[in-house]
């Protein structure tokens, strides 16, 4: 739950440092508007908050990722082949 919550939260600070210019001139819209996350902001927030996580909790983050791989690999490929549009 946390890694969601950091992921929207990344999501949204990268996309806002990509259109500075536009979130200087409108910056309640840019901040609040339903679209502009980006993937890798997302990514990089959630990751981070997952690391972070297992250091507190005392569990190797290498073991997480061995145990996350075979669904990240699968939800690629549901999506790759269009079974589950985004």
């Amino acid at each position: 739950m946390i890694a969601l919550l950091y992921g929207i939260a990344g999501s949204k600070l990268l996309f806002v440092l990509e259109n500075i210019s536009e979130f200087v001139r409108l910056p309640f819209d840019t901040m609040f508007s339903p679209g502009g996350l980006t993937f890798f902001g997302g990514f990089l927030a959630a990751t981070a908050s997952i690391y972070l996580t297992a250091r507190k909790a005392g569990v190797s983050f290498l073991l997480i990722t061995d145990a996350t791989s075979p669904g990240l690999m699968l939800d690629t490929v549901l999506h790759a082949s269009d079974v589950i549009s985004p």
